[in-house]
C-alpha cells in the first residue's frame, strides 16, 4: 500500500498488487498467469472492499503487475479475457521482464547505488547464473555492494533474507557470519570466491 499525490494535491492510496513468476514463458504459461493475475486481483479487490466499508473509507485504487524472472524478450502487457452468449470479461496488466536486464548491468549498478531494489534485481539475475554453493559467492560480492553504497546494517539484513530466499538454503552458520561480518570481511570473502573449490576456501584469511 503506498500513498500518492493526484495532480490537483488530492491524497490517494493505491494498493501494489505483485505476482513474481519463474519458469516457462511460453504461450500457454503466460496464458496461465494472466488468469492467476485476474483472480488474484477479484480476490484482493473484495478484501480490501470488505476492510474498507467496515472502516467506512473508500477502497484503494489497485495496480496489478506481474514481474517474469528468467524471461528476456516477450509482450510488455497480458490479457486475461472470456467471452460467453455476448458477455466478456477483459483485464490487462503489465509485465516486467527481468532478465532484460542481463544487457544493462552497468546501468544497474549505477542505480543501485540510490536504489537497494536494483541490489534485488542484480541479485536475481546472478542467481539465474549460478547453481548451488555457487550462489554464496554472489550474495558475498551484493552484500560488499549494499556497505559501499552507504546502505545500514539493518537495510542489508533484510534484502540479504530475500536474497538468500532466492538463492536457496544457507545454513544457519554462514548466514550469520555473513550477516555480522564487517565491510573489509565481506570483500576479502568476495575476493575469495573467485578461485574457491569449497566454501571454507571462500572464508579463509
Amino acid at each position: 500500500m503506498v500513498q500518492v499525490r493526484h495532480r490537483d494535491d488530492a491524497d490517494a492510496w493505491i494498493l501494489v498488487h505483485v505476482e513474481v513468476q519463474g519458469g516457462d514463458t511460453g504461450p500457454q504459461a503466460t496464458a496461465r498467469i494472466a488468469h492467476r493475475m485476474y483472480r488474484y486481483r477479484t480476490r484482493i479487490e473484495d478484501r480490501h472492499e470488505t476492510l474498507s466499508a467496515q472502516a467506512g473509507q473508500p477502497p484503494p485504487a489497485l495496480f496489478s503487475l506481474c514481474i517474469l524472472v528468467a524471461s528476456r524478450s516477450g509482450p510488455d502487457c497480458l490479457e486475461y479475457r472470456r467471452e460467453f452468449l455476448g458477455q466478456s470479461v477483459s483485464f490487462s496488466f503489465p509485465v516486467v521482464h527481468v532478465s532484460q536486464w542481463l544487457d544493462r548491468w552497468d546501468e544497474l549498478e549505477s542505480r543501485a547505488r540510490t536504489n537497494p531494489f536494483a541490489v534485488v534485481i542484480m541479485a536475481q539475475l546472478q542467481a539465474l547464473r549460478h547453481h548451488g554453493a555457487q550462489r554464496v559467492g554472489p550474495t558475498l560480492s551484493l552484500a560488499r555492494l549494499l556497505y559501499e553504497y552507504g546502505c545500514t546494517r539493518d537495510q542489508i539484513r533484510l534484502l540479504l533474507r530475500q536474497i538468500e530466499r532466492r538463492f536457496g538454503p544457507v545454513d544457519a552458520k554462514t548466514t550469520q557470519r555473513i550477516q555480522s561480518a564487517q565491510s573489509a570481511d565481506l570483500e576479502t570473502w568476495s575476493l575469495n570466491f573467485v578461485d574457491a573449490t569449497t566454501l571454507e576456501d571462500v572464508f579463509r584469511d
